[in-house]
């Protein structure tokens, strides 16, 4: 992500905040934080605290955590901002094997970070190369 995507993300992100699910957009602004500033803004113990919280019972706890996830992730859909996955893939126009293949991974693989499971380093770099092509 370069300086200028980053800029255009955390303006939005405080704009939308302002307006709407305050909990979601202030994990958002964290988490594209961290994924600019990497180690730099937070420990990896923290950031993995973080993308837990996107699967905590609490509803602003979860709210907060899909937030991180997504600003980390460099997605978000505001309908659902736990699908940044399957919106990459629906709009390239892929299917869930498409996906897999380009990735490296399975099927199942990618059905579970549709379903909010959490992509590996590897995975997630991966993603973002297709995410900029």
């Amino acid at each position: 992500m370069n300086k200028s995507l980053f800029d255009i993300e955390m303006t939005k992100a405080q704009v939308m905040g302002g307006v709407e699910r305050t909990a979601y957009w202030e994990g958002y602004e964290r988490g594209l934080n961290r994924r600019f500033h990497g180690e730099a803004f937070c420990t990896p113990e923290e950031h993995q605290k973080w993308m837990a919280e996107a699967l905590a019972p609490e509803e602003e706890r979860r709210e907060s955590g899909q937030g991180y996830r997504d600003g980390y992730l460099g997605v978000v859909d505001l309908e659902d901002p736990a699908n940044g996955i399957q919106i990459l893939r629906k709009w390239r126009g892929w299917s869930v094997a498409e996906l897999a293949e380009k990735v490296g991974v399975s099927s199942e693989r990618v059905k579970d970070w549709e379903h909010g499971h959490i992509p590996s380093e590897d995975e997630r770099r991966i993603l973002d190369k297709l995410r900029s092509e």
